[in-house]
């Protein structure tokens, strides 16, 4: 299967090419295992096969939620397996996030977060350092409900997340 036939879209998240089909796009691509560029997008080895399916699913219910995540793929080299990042469109640009979830240490705030600093999230890209330094740059942002600051370089919370 060719990507341009299925018209997912491409841009460049830190000078590499992401791949960033729609929520629809991933549901046909989890039921179809395509073989993209070569191989398959989810790897037949049972060391990736069954996990990057699995890993993709709880994904594809948070960017269902959130509007402004998207899931992109990109290769790192032409013999490995496809590589699937969160990404968070921030400041007009695609920044690769870590999703998670906080509890505010003062109010008790629990909800989900984003976090870009993890080193992991950046191999490969051609500008490694720079991403990584880019995505140290970004403003933090603090508990939704006390503004105390949340452990981690954290760039966006759920602000819906409430305790009830």
């Amino acid at each position: 299967m060719n990507i341009l036939q299925m018209e997912i879209k491409s841009e460049s998240v830190d000078e590499q090419v992401f791949y960033i089909p729609t929520v629809q796009q991933w549901e046909m691509l989890i039921d179809v295992n395509p073989i993209i560029n070569g191989k398959y997008l989810f790897s037949l080895s049972t060391k990736y096969s069954k996990g990057s399916v699995e890993v993709i699913k709880p994904f594809l219910r948070f960017i269902k939620k959130y509007k402004n995540f998207s899931i992109g793929f990109y290769e790192i080299l032409p013999y490995r397996p496809w590589y699937f990042c969160i990404i968070l469109r921030n400041q007009n640009l695609w920044q690769r996030v870590n999703i998670g979830e906080r509890i505010c240490e003062r109010c008790g705030w629990k909800g989900a977060i984003a976090d870009p600093s993890d080193k992991c999230l950046y191999i490969g890209s051609p500008e490694e350092k720079e991403a990584i330094n880019r995505a140290w740059s970004f403003p933090t942002v603090g508990c939704p409900m006390c503004n105390n600051k949340l452990i981690g370089h954290i760039i966006w919370v759920d602000k819906e997340s409430f305790n009830k």
